[in-house]
This record gives structure tokens, C-alpha cells and sequence, in this order.
């Protein structure tokens, strides 16, 4: 992907199968796709088409006047002041915790791949805000439905990368999956709004509770919850893995942060308050974002004869020709590893945001956007960073080491060169790490 904008240029163009392709990394062209253009481009029927039989017709699968519809109906919910996540983050964190450190390893030392564990916390996590504590995934349906779901996803991740060619990525698993998922939701749903029904006190509990209080139809209160449920899942999962991928791999930063963390907090469990007292934190939070964003590559289809700022011409600063049809490819992981943008970019640095002005100046010039930008920005990037942020604070306060190890469970040698340069990806719907998030780590054994 790098490679190709060396050799080709900020922004270029090709026929790929049937499917002419422009790619761009250049910010103008990225900030007139989703902002000022944005009703010019769709995400187009290879992507609905391509999640349409897990998630239905909803916010992740919709264009135009329905996706305006489900997204005035979902913004509300979600952002809403009076509905905060960090008692299940806390719930959850704790059942991880007991996962990965049992109690008669308290104090010695662990080896372990942490990228499933910290994949089925996001799904737990998400599933609980979204639709309550009877909604848990340890329960019955709960455990069933993290199955099915997690099978229909792994399908859904193949058929992603072959684009507008999905539909020959298919099977009786992915569908059979597919259908369990959809009607493990229907089960839950009508349990939940039954208790929606019984009790007016879950209002601050339940993200979708006005959703089901409002006698909306049971079949979008289960479409929206599985497009907000795979969109959370995954970019959590993703940041909250590459989060302590990096936390193992530098050593200094680990020691800072945990420095931080506990003169802010102690042994106590932070809240959303605390986090703005953490400026270390929020350094270390942007700079994961910058090298591994959640959703690395991402794509629009043009829906009318339109050009874009800049590719075109001798040396592609005249504006570029982008045909009703074309698809727009945009890589927000190749913005923020330009050259001509960052110093440096490959190198992992936290003190490239110690001033907050470089932050609102990076959003400004869209050289920093690791959740899209324009209407069509996740709903979630908030939830995402929170979480992210929780769970790293409380493995700081619990943990006395964190040390990468490889597959075999030697220890990774970090005195040899970059180790971003070495780091192997894993691309679907997101990008996560693609030999998992191997670690040795040594309990502090403090409560």
C-alpha cells in the first residue's frame, strides 16, 4: 500500500477486474470524499451487499435518506450525557482479568496471546451497553450468540476484501451463522424491551432503550443493534489490541504511564473525569491511532460525474476526473504514515502530541483521522478512546511487567532496530495484529 503511493503518487488510478479505481491518500481529496462532496459519493452495494445477510437494513449497510434516517435515530442514543459505559467496562475488565491472570498465578509470571480475549471483552462490552445486563454474553444465549456472531464475522472479513466481488465468497456456515445470530438478537431484544416495559430505571443503563421504549419495529431495533454491535466490536477490539501491542514494546512508556495512571488514580478505578487529568495518556492514545488506525483502507462509489482536488495533470496537482461508477479508495494508515506529513512517521513517539495545538491542527488539515470525518464519522470514536483508555489504566495498575514474546513464548529482542517496522497486519473490516498480541506480563498483585 505504501509502496504503491511511492511509486505512483499521493493519488492514482486503475482498472481493477471490471472496476475502475481511483486511490488516494491526499487529504484534500479525502476531506472533499466524505465532507464536502459527501452526497456525491455512497458506500455503494458491494459493502451492503457484502454484510447485508448478518446485519439486515440498517446505519452500516444504508445510503442516502435511510442512512440520514438511522443516523438522526442512533447519534441520540448513544452520545446521550446521562448514559456512561464505565461500570461495564469495569464488570468486564474484571472478568477479563480473571481470564488471563487466575488467581493462582497472582504475582508469577504469564505468557499469553491476548487478541481473542480482548476481542470477546469489546463484544461483551458493547453488547451490555447497548441492550442491558440481561443481554450479557456469559449467559446461554449470550455464549451462543458470540459464536454464531464471531463465525458470521470471520465470513463477512473474507468476503470484505474481494469488494464488489463478494458474493463468490459464500457458504451453509456463514449463512447458517448468520441466521443464529439474527434471531439469538430477536430473543434478546424482546426480553430486554419487556423489562424496558417493567422498569423506566434501566433508562441509564440501556443505550438503546428509547429506541425500544418507542415501540420501534423489532426488526430495526435487532438491524441497528448488529451494525452498532460489529462496527464497536471491531474498532475497539482493534484499538484496545494495538494498545497493548505497542504498551509491550516500548518499556519507557509503560514505566511513565503507569507513573501517571497511578498518581491520578492510586488503586481506585477511573472515570471519565480522571481521564483529562492524564495528558501522557491521551499522548499515547493518538499516536497508536496515527500508526494503527481502526479501519486502515476504506472506499466510496461515485454516484454522479464529479472531479476531485488534486491527481490529475503532469504533476497531479490539477484536479482529477472521478466518473459516476468509479470507486474512491482512500487509506487513512497511508496518510499518517506520509512522509511529506509527519517526521519521521514509522516511529512510534508520544512527544509528537505534547502540544494540544498540533492535535486540533492535525484534525483541521485531515492529516489525523483515525475515525473517518465528515457526517459519515463513527458514532463510536468516543466509546472506542474511553475504552480503550479504561482498560489500559487498569492493566497499568495491575500488571508490574508487560513484555512482548512471540508465538513460542521466547522473548521478542526490542534493541534491534524499529519494532514497527516489523509488525505484521491483519486487514478486514479493521486492522489488527496479524500473529496476535503475544505477551509475558507479571501481576503486580495489588487489588
Amino acid at each position: 500500500m505504501l509502496e504503491e503511493h511511492e511509486l505512483h503518487g499521493d493519488t492514482y488510478a486503475q482498472h481493477s477486474a471490471f472496476q475502475y479505481v481511483i486511490i488516494t491518500r491526499d487529504t484534500m481529496n479525502i476531506r472533499e470524499l466524505l465532507a464536502r462532496q459527501f452526497k456525491n459519493f455512497d458506500i455503494g452495494d458491494a459493502r451492503s451487499g457484502c454484510v447485508r445477510p448478518l446485519l439486515g437494513d440498517s446505519i452500516f449497510t444504508q445510503d442516502g435518506a435511510p442512512w440520514d434516517h438511522s443516523r438522526k435515530l442512533l447519534a441520540p442514543l448513544i452520545r446521550r450525557p446521562d448514559l456512561s459505559p464505565f461500570e461495564v467496562f469495569e464488570k468486564h475488565f474484571q472478568s477479563l482479568y480473571s481470564k488471563i491472570v487466575p488467581s493462582e498465578h497472582d504475582g508469577k509470571e504469564v505468557k499469553i496471546d491476548l487478541k481473542e480475549y480482548l476481542f470477546d471483552l469489546t463484544l461483551s462490552v458493547i453488547t451490555e451497553f447497548m441492550l442491558g445486563p440481561s443481554a450479557s454474553t456469559a449467559s446461554g444465549d449470550g455464549q451462543a450468540f458470540t459464536e454464531a456472531f464471531n463465525t458470521a464475522f470471520k465470513w463477512i472479513s473474507k468476503r470484505e476484501r474481494l469488494k464488489a466481488m463478494y458474493f463468490l465468497i459464500d457458504s451453509f456456515e456463514f449463512r447458517r451463522s448468520c441466521n443464529e445470530a439474527r434471531a439469538l438478537v430477536d430473543k434478546i431484544v424482546s426480553r430486554t424491551s419487556k423489562m424496558v416495559e417493567d422498569s423506566a430505571g434501566m433508562e441509564s443503563k440501556i443505550a438503546l432503550f428509547r429506541l425500544m421504549r418507542d415501540d420501534s419495529d423489532a426488526a430495526e431495533v435487532r438491524d441497528q443493534f448488529l451494525s452498532l454491535l460489529l462496527a464497536g466490536r471491531d474498532t475497539s477490539g482493534s484499538l484496545l489490541c494495538w494498545s497493548v501491542y505497542a504498551l509491550s514494546r516500548e518499556p519507557q512508556v509503560f514505566t511513565d504511564l503507569q507513573m501517571e495512571v497511578r498518581g491520578v488514580l492510586g488503586d481506585r478505578v477511573p472515570t471519565a473525569e480522571d481521564f483529562r487529568n492524564m495528558k501522557l495518556l491521551d499522548q499515547y492514545m493518538c499516536e497508536v491511532l496515527r500508526l494503527f488506525p481502526p479501519v486502515p483502507i476504506n472506499g466510496r462509489f461515485c454516484n454522479t460525474d464529479t472531479t476531485l482536488p488534486r491527481g490529475g495533470g503532469v504533476d497531479g496537482q490539477s484536479p482529477i476526473l472521478c466518473p459516476k461508477g468509479a470507486l474512491v479508495a482512500f487509506s487513512t494508515f497511508a496518510v499518517h504514515l506520509n512522509k511529506d506529513l509527519w517526521d519521521d512517521p514509522r516511529k512510534f513517539d508520544v512527544t509528537r502530541w505534547s502540544h494540544e495545538r498540533n492535535l486540533k491542527d492535525r484534525i483541521t488539515d485531515w492529516s489525523y483521522r483515525p475515525f473517518s470525518g465528515g457526517p459519515r464519522i463513527c458514532l463510536g470514536e468516543q466509546f472506542a478512546v474511553e475504552e480503550a483508555k479504561f482498560m489500559v489504566c487498569r492493566l497499568l495498575q495491575k500488571l508490574k511487567t508487560l513484555t512482548p514474546v512471540d508465538p513460542d513464548g521466547k522473548d521478542v529482542d526490542l534493541s534491534k532496530g524499529n519494532w514497527v517496522d516489523d509488525v505484521k497486519y491483519h486487514v478486514g473490516l479493521t486492522m489488527s495484529p496479524d500473529n496476535g498480541v503475544w505477551v509475558k506480563m507479571t501481576p503486580s498483585g495489588r487489588d
